[in-house]
């Protein structure tokens, strides 16, 4: 992203000139132009940093020293290049911790950014982080919790700090719910925001955070009936799912609910959605009354055509979360479907979510139903989490790798690469695919070769051929893809391990561990990735470095 705006075609020409005799003259004079000189040029010198990354000598110190600049302009861009560059930049993480204590909202914003690509799960990134989550700046708010997210276990201690000051718990909350079991440790200080904190809105997300964490959540269950009975409007709801999440260990809880259910003084716009919930709440306690399940399953369909949308969204996670025998749901959702608005249908399409590969008939038949082609992305996306469960599906999601919306042709890809080997027959559609308009569906074609495997031999010439694009990218994927295919030659993998390797750098995790198990696949023919291999089995993320470790079993056998 541009935070500087150079104005004037002479200054920009000017600017651009000087850079590229920098670039031309070689690593030292480019860090002489990022040093010295009119801001602009040295911002186009900054970022032809970031681009050139750790290949220039010195780029790294040069960036670091740069963090402390005067301009606010040169210091986002300095964080900016250091991101750019990733894990290799690591030196740069105490400095970068420091250039976020600034009221210079577009450095912060750089700075985070930079440690989110760096080193998103180290400690000193996980305490700033956790700090960053009370930012005024909403940007910064977002980067800061979704790297929380994606640390998982590893930031709940964190967590739990910024569930004690007033700035951070609502939004630590909401990070902790997102993190569920694995958050059980947290269940303690979000039981005291639920019972000591003044803001209801905190109480709220603390409430719901107890609920996704689920049956660790056990011993806050006395602190949920108590929100019930003080009957706090906006809390009973997330109290009521809070306690069905718990499940069996909630049964302290049944009588409070069924008073809850009967009382006259529930307001009629809301008695609908309270039995619902009650009821549901109760079936989850409750596991084996199936005749209990069958009604809170009806009762939640009804509410899947409430006009109040959070009162949809509450029945569709409820439904998908009571996870009923497929013989008492189907015949429900079926009458739920044929009556459904044409604006209620993705809400009761999610639905299907909670009867796995029972409901893959009707999903087939929504897809194949052009009246209702607006859905198909999301139908698509619902089979591909059923996984193999859902492998029915497989011919009528090839004949949507072909559909006019470029959405539902990437989801279907993603849902048949979920399917693994069992989608051979979708190879022709996905090799077509590969030659898309759309990066992301050449992406996904990708995804799906390499997904079934040796029965996707066929696409070898293209990948290969892929492997000299100038999109990165899709470069490193259809390495990915050949090596899944074709592990055993050894012409293929001079071509792929080079790519693998760059892969397993990557500062996005799903990437990078992709590239490391592949690599191991490979065995002895990745002998060239070993030096890059021991040092990410150094790595901090324990992630990365069990799956270096494994990689590096695997080729030196």
């Amino acid at each position: 992203m541009r935070f500087h705006v150079i104005s004037g075609a002479l200054l920009i020409l000017t600017a651009l000139g000087a850079i590229v005799v920098a670039a031309d003259s070689g690593g030292a004079d480019l860090l002489k132009a990022a040093k010295s000189g009119d801001e602009s040029a040295r911002i186009e010198a900054i970022d032809l940093l970031g681009f050139e990354g750790s290949d220039v000598e010195g780029s790294v110190p040069l960036l670091i020293e740069l963090l402390g600049d005067k301009s606010p302009a040169v210091r986002a861009h300095a964080a900016h290049a250091l991101g750019q560059i990733g894990p290799d930049a690591r030196a740069a993480m105490r400095p970068l911790v420091r250039a976020a204590v600034t009221r210079d909202m577009m450095v912060r914003r750089e700075v985070i950014k930079a440690i989110r690509k760096i080193r998103p799960h180290s400690p000193i990134a996980l305490r700033l982080l956790a700090r960053a989550m009370g930012s005024d700046d909403p940007a910064v708010r977002a980067q800061a919790m979704g790297a929380m997210t994606r640390a998982g276990k590893l930031a709940v201690p964190m967590l739990i700090r910024a569930l004690g000051d007033e700035k951070t718990d609502y939004w630590a909350s909401l990070v902790l719910a997102e993190i569920g079991p694995d958050a059980a440790e947290a269940v303690p200080a979000l039981m005291k925001v639920v019972k000591d904190d003044d803001e209801p809105e905190d109480r709220r997300e603390a409430i719901l955070a107890l609920g996704a964490i689920g049956p660790a959540s056990a011993p806050a269950v006395a602190v949920l009936i108590d929100v019930i009975d003080k009957r706090v409007e906006t809390l009973v709801g997330p109290a009521v799912f809070a306690i069905g999440q718990i499940g069996p260990k909630a049964e302290g809880a049944q009588l409070t609910l069924e008073k809850l259910a009967k009382d006259p003084d529930t307001p009629k716009k809301y008695a609908g959605i309270v039995t619902a919930s009650t009821t549901w709440a109760l079936a989850k306690i409750n596991p084996d009354d199936k005749e209990l399940a069958a009604k809170a399953l009806s009762l939640l369909a009804g509410q899947l055509k409430s006009d109040n949308p959070e009162v949809r969204q509450f029945a569709v996670h409820a439904l998908i979360d009571l996870n009923l025998d497929p013989e008492v749901a189907r015949p429900v959702i079926d009458k739920v479907l044929e009556d459904a608005s044409p604006e209620a249908l993705n809400h009761v399409i999610s639905a299907f979510v909670s009867l796995r590969g029972a409901g893959v008939p009707d999903l087939i038949g929504v897809l194949e139903d052009e009246k209702l082609s607006a859905v198909r992305p999301r139908v698509a996306a619902i089979l591909g989490r059923m996984g193999t469960e859902a492998k029915s599906a497989i011919p009528v999601l090839t004949k949507v790798v072909a559909d006019k919306n470029p959405v539902a042709r990437r989801e279907a890809l993603f849902a048949l690469a979920q399917m693994g080997p069992d989608a051979k027959e979708a190879v022709p559609a996905a090799i077509k695919a590969l030659d898309d308009e759309n990066e992301d569906i050449r992406y996904a074609a990708c995804f799906v070769l390499g997904r079934v495997g040796p029965d996707a031999i066929d696409a070898k010439a293209k990948l290969v051929k892929n492997l000299g694009a100038n999109n990165e990218m899709l470069a490193m994927i259809s390495a990915w893809a050949l090596a899944r295919i074709d592990p055993k030659c050894a012409d293929t993998s001079t071509k792929s391990v080079p790519m693998l390797i760059k892969a397993a750098d990557h500062h996005n995790l799903k990437i990078q561990l992709e590239a490391i198990e592949t690599l191991g696949c490979l065995g002895p023919l990745a002998k060239s990735a070993l030096p890059a291999l021991k040092k990410l089995a150094e790595d901090d993320d324990k992630l990365v470095s069990e799956e270096a470790a494994k990689a590096i079993k695997a080729i030196e056998q």
